[in-house]
C-alpha cells in the first residue's frame, strides 16, 4: 500500500473526530462548574442579555436627553447652563477615562464588575437614609 493512502485514512479519521467533537460543542455548552446549557437555553439567555442591554441603553439615552430638557426648562431664556453641563460632563470623561482604563487593566475583571455594581447602587442607599 502507498503511504498516501495511510495518510488519507488518518486524515479522514481526524476529520471525523473533529466533526463529532464540533457537533458535541453545538449540542451542549460547558460552562466549567458542572453547569451545562443546551442551545435553546443559551439562545434564551443571549436574548435576555440583548433585551437587558437595549433597555439599559434606552434608559441612559433618555437621561441624557432629559437632563438637557430639564436644564432648558429651568432657564428658558438661555442655553448656557445646558452647554456648561455638556462641557463639564465631556471634560470629566476625558480626564477620568485614562485613569479608569489603567485601573480596569490592573485588577481582576470580576472584582471590578462587583465594585461597579456596588458603587452604582450607593446613591440609592444613601438617599434612602
Amino acid at each position: 500500500m502507498d503511504t498516501r493512502d495511510d495518510d488519507d485514512e488518518e486524515s479522514a479519521a481526524d476529520d471525523d473526530a473533529l466533526l463529532s467533537s464540533r457537533q458535541a460543542q453545538l449540542e451542549v455548552f460547558d460552562l466549567g462548574d458542572d453547569l451545562l446549557l443546551s442551545q435553546r437555553e443559551s439562545a434564551r439567555n443571549r436574548r435576555r442579555l440583548y433585551i437587558s442591554h437595549a433597555l439599559s441603553t434606552w434608559n441612559s439615552r433618555m437621561f441624557e436627553f432629559g437632563a438637557y430638557v430639564f436644564l432648558a426648562g429651568l432657564w428658558p431664556d438661555s442655553l448656557l447652563p445646558a452647554s456648561v453641563y455638556a462641557l463639564v460632563r465631556a471634560g470629566a470623561t476625558a480626564l477620568v477615562s485614562p485613569w479608569l482604563g489603567s485601573y480596569v487593566d490592573s485588577i481582576d475583571r470580576l472584582t471590578f464588575i462587583r465594585l461597579t455594581i456596588r458603587t452604582h447602587y450607593d446613591p440609592y442607599d444613601f438617599s434612602s437614609h
